[in-house]
């Protein structure tokens, strides 16, 4: 089963087993004592289901391993978003390493993917607010180092 976060913020106030300050999200802050996010007009207390957006890969673990649920596989995700909506707010990690599939064959830009196929980059399915609408489909494939925190990025997490 894969879930959508909702409470990643809530979660992460109170409890002394994460280091806090060093797993907010870009744009989340303490102000004046709430978890607050960033907004063009100020700071905005944040809700409990307030998604998430702007974590890495590392950020998105440590919470999965917190709340003991896992980030799923790119198969498991592919298979349990038949029955999710996605919006496509945030690009969604998943726990594997961007590879080429069976049969993968570069066409028409071979520099997009085929140099990223290494064990540094981490699959990515989905799309965010921000890409292509020719671009937001469930198959799309997408990749980043895990650390990175500017890409829209969020996720889903899995009872294994």
């Amino acid at each position: 089963m894969v879930t959508k976060i909702k409470n990643f913020g809530v979660n992460l106030g109170g409890n002394g087993n994460i280091k806090i300050k060093s797993l907010l999200p870009l744009g989340w802050v303490f102000h004046k004592n709430n978890l607050s996010i960033s907004t063009p007009y100020g700071f905005k207390k944040a809700k409990k289901d307030s998604p998430v957006s702007n974590i890495s890969y590392y950020e998105l673990e440590a919470f999965a391993k917190w709340v003991n649920l896992n980030i799923p596989h790119e198969l498991q995700w592919e298979a349990s978003h038949k029955k999710i909506i996605n919006k496509f707010n945030v690009w969604e990690w998943c726990n594997n390493k961007f590879f080429p599939y069976k049969g993968f064959k570069p066409y028409p830009y071979k520099e997009y993917s085929v140099p990223w196929f290494n064990n540094y980059y981490y699959t990515l399915k989905g799309a965010s607010i921000f890409s292509e609408k020719e671009l937001k489909r469930k198959t799309f494939r997408n990749f980043h180092k895990a650390n990175a925190r500017y890409i829209f990025s969020g996720g889903r997490l899995s009872k294994s």
